[in-house]
Parts: C-alpha cells; structure tokens; sequence
C-alpha cells in the first residue's frame, strides 16, 4: 500500500489536468462539381472553379463537395470540431449567405471543363453530374429525386461571402454530426452542396476546386477528433486520475487486467509509464 500512496504521491502535480487523447488532420477534396439549371445538360467535372449562386441571366449555380473522411480519420474516433475553407477567387457582387447541406444522394465529377472563366459550364460527360442528373447518361438518364440536388433541407452551416478571399465554415453542431455518421458510415458520404444567392441576377460565387493548378488553393477540411487508449481504463474519452486510480488498485499480479497495459500480467511501473505516456 506505500508504494501505492508513493507512486500517487509522485504524479500528482498532473491530476488536475487531464486531457483527450486529440489528432487534427487537412483533407483535400476528393471530388467537386458545379451543376447549372440552363436547360441543357451542363457540368463542370475537371475544372478548376465550381459556383454558387445565380449567374448574370438568373439561373443558378450550385457547387458539389465531398472529402474522403473514412481514409483520413481512424475508425472509430470521436469527431471533436470541423472547419471547411475554400477560395472565393471571382465575384462581380457584395455579400451574399452561402450555406452547406448535406447531400443524401450519390453523383460525379468526370471530365467536363467549361471554357474562360468557367461560369457558364461545360456539356457534361458521362459520369458528370447536371442539374437533372447525379450521374448523367444521355442513354439511360440517372436522375435526381428533385433537380437541383437531393439534400437535406436544413443547412450544417452558413456564412456571409463577400469579396475575394478564404471563407471558413464550422464548427457548428451539424457539421461535426454530418462528418462523423461519414465516418462511422463511410457509404453514406455524399459530401455537401453550396448554395447561395438564388435570387435577381448575379451573385454566384467562384470557388477554387481540387482540380485548380494552384494547390494553396484548394479546398480545405481541417477535421479535430479524439481516440480512445487502453490507457482510458474507465472509457470516458480522457486519460486521467480515474486511470490512474484504476491502475493502482490493480497493481501487482494480474493476468488479463485491462491495466496490464502491457501483457506482461502484472501491473506494475511500466504499466504506469504507459499510462503517464498516454496522458497528454
């Protein structure tokens, strides 16, 4: 029991702070697309822009995001916070909201790459999605439940675009739920469309894809999450006194004990440095 009360004694200076067991990773797009309401079957697939809002004759734009979550982010982590950043690189008007919704449906990005500025679109290749299609196939159309996008109604975020520059979207509670059910259930990641500024003439926003040649331009999902330690012995999402308790009440021989961090079966010294280790 003194070495017990010894070893506490020695670490107690860290009792008062533990803390979760944090990793931060920047994903980049792995597919975006700009679908265009323009009675043709437009697209814009490998180009290096994708829009939002209406364009100069009133009809809009919408820009399609996804990001590979699942092969970036461990299986099984706690997302903590999510930020998605893009580059508005063109605009011919003031602010306007744009906001995110999380697509429900599937669709593509194939190789159309609309001409100049890129606002106009492209003739979509197949694969590509258009305002009609998520995929399109000018032989046997794959079709949206409702043009435009399926997506959830309520918007994950929205902010106020301006003038050129980076835009940041996040942390909001519906963000960080949208990336973690895309983690835990990689098949359901559709991404999100970007909508904003559908109404009067003018107001799309033009944002820098995946595909731009400038790679400090490309979009951007910085993803904060938490992993879990066979050091967590009581599994709250934090390496802390409680362990330590934990281990300390085991200490000593004890085959199969969950603080035998080891598998030596005997909690002992090595077992705390484990601990120790994991703290911070």
């Amino acid at each position: 029991m003194g070495s017990k009360c010894v070893l506490a004694a020695g670490v107690a200076i860290i009792l008062a702070s533990g803390s979760a067991l944090a990793e931060s990773v920047d994903l980049t797009s792995d597919r975006d697309n700009t679908i265009y309401l323009d009675g043709l079957p437009l697209s814009n697939g490998a180009g290096q822009h994708m829009f939002a809002g209406n364009s100069g004759n009133g009809l809009p734009r919408r820009a399609l995001i996804r990001f590979d979550v699942a092969g970036s982010v461990p299986a099984g982590a706690t997302i903590d916070s999510v930020t998605l950043t893009l580059n508005m690189s063109r605009t011919n008007i003031g602010p306007r909201n744009n906001a995110l919704h999380r697509l429900v449906a599937d669709w593509g990005e194939a190789g159309s790459i609309a001409f100049g500025e890129e606002g106009g679109g492209a003739l979509a290749m197949p694969g590509d999605a258009t305002w009609e299609q998520n995929f399109y196939d000018a032989n046997a159309p794959q079709l949206w439940a409702t043009q435009g996008g399926d997506f959830v109604a309520a918007s994950s975020a929205s902010i106020i675009v301006d003038q050129e520059g980076l835009y940041t979207w996040g942390s909001t509670t519906e963000m960080v739920a949208d990336i973690q059910m895309w983690l835990d259930d990689p098949a359901s990641n559709y991404g999100w469309i970007i909508i904003g500024g559908e109404s009067g003439f003018g107001g799309a926003k033009r944002y820098d894809t995946h595909d731009n040649i400038d790679p400090l331009v490309h979009p951007v999902l910085t993803v904060m999450y938490s992993m879990g330690s066979p050091a967590d012995l009581n599994g709250d999402g934090f390496v802390n006194g409680a362990d330590l308790a934990a281990l300390l009440a085991a200490w000593g021989p004890c085959a199969g004990c969950p603080a035998d961090l080891n598998g030596d079966g005997d909690v002992n010294g090595s077992d705390l440095a484990a601990l120790l280790a994991a703290w911070t």
